[in-house]
């Protein structure tokens, strides 16, 4: 499937909303667990981690559009999705120091909660899109059968 300028812009700019968006609630989270001092680590550098936010975003954000695409399995799509967006946050999480990296133990545990938390997305959106994807197809029959009928 071909894709416009149009679809990708709308994927890469639904990555940064996402990305920035995370980045908000999570700084929230923090102020109310840590308090100010948390804030005052973030504000220090807060181009990068926000720079870094975006491209979390574009990584997980953006990929969804292999959806759409015809040739490979959902499994393969999935994984794709997965280790872009994944790699992209690790990537980015080693570079701005967001994970120790001198554990290795707390590295797992962060693997193991980004496939928890990809996992648990994932499902909402496919489960939201299903429902979508059955109220237009029963809107569809709904009309055919108001055509057959006249």
């Amino acid at each position: 499937m071909k894709y416009s300028v149009r679809t990708w812009m709308k994927y890469l700019l639904r990555g940064i909303l996402w990305g920035c968006t995370f980045f908000v609630f999570f700084c929230l989270f923090a102020y109310y667990l840590q308090g100010k001092e948390f804030l005052f680590s973030i504000l220090e550098a807060y181009p990068r981690h926000a720079a870094g936010s975006v491209l979390v975003g574009i990584g997980y954000g953006s990929t969804p559009i292999v959806y759409g695409w015809e040739r490979p399995s959902l499994f393969a799509k999935v994984g794709i999705h997965f280790f872009v967006g994944t790699g992209t946050f690790f990537a980015v999480a080693h570079r701005l120091s967001w994970i120790p990296m001198q554990s290795n133990g707390y590295l797992i545990w962060e693997l193991l909660v980004a496939c928890v938390t990809f996992a648990v997305m994932w499902s909402v959106f496919y489960l939201f899109s299903r429902k979508e994807a059955g109220s237009i197809n029963e809107r569809l029959r709904e009309i055919e059968k108001v055509q057959i009928e006249q």
